[in-house]
């Protein structure tokens, strides 16, 4: 298997496992998942929901050998979610739709932002092979 499918798989499988895992804490102890956040998070009214199709389009840059695209993109879909530190509230607090205030952000997105670092070397570990060959920055 080629090593960016290693990385690719690893990438999407940490992705999933952040989609299972607590994402976001509110004051007072009430968490929601990353499922939850995946399902919403275009609702809350924040560019940072972005980063999910960002990352769909760079795995499948990684896949038909596009690395240096692949790249730009994981980097883009990065500072959306590093974007997500700033968070101080959220719609999804209670079913009323009232902004609720978020504690902190979870091992959940740790790991979502985890898939995207481990897609970003993946694709540059493809670059640099491609470099080292000869292939001036784009495999054939």
């Amino acid at each position: 298997m080629p090593l960016r499918f290693v990385f690719l798989t690893i990438s999407v499988l940490l992705y999933l496992l952040s989609l299972a895992l607590p994402a976001l804490r509110y004051v007072g102890g009430e968490s929601v998942s990353g499922l939850f956040i995946l399902g919403l998070g275009w609702y809350n009214g924040t560019a940072h929901w972005l980063a999910n199709p960002l990352m769909c389009v760079a795995w499948f840059a990684l896949v038909v050998r596009k690395p240096a695209f692949s790249i730009a993109v994981l980097v883009a879909a990065g500072y959306l979610m590093l974007s997500s530190l700033g968070i101080k509230d959220a719609v999804w607090g209670g079913e009323s739709g009232i902004r609720a205030p978020v504690d902190h952000l979870d091992i959940g997105f740790w790991i979502w932002f985890l898939s995207a670092v481990v897609a970003a070397i993946g694709a540059g570990a493809d670059w640099a092979r491609s470099r080292i060959a000869g292939g001036g920055g784009e495999p054939a």
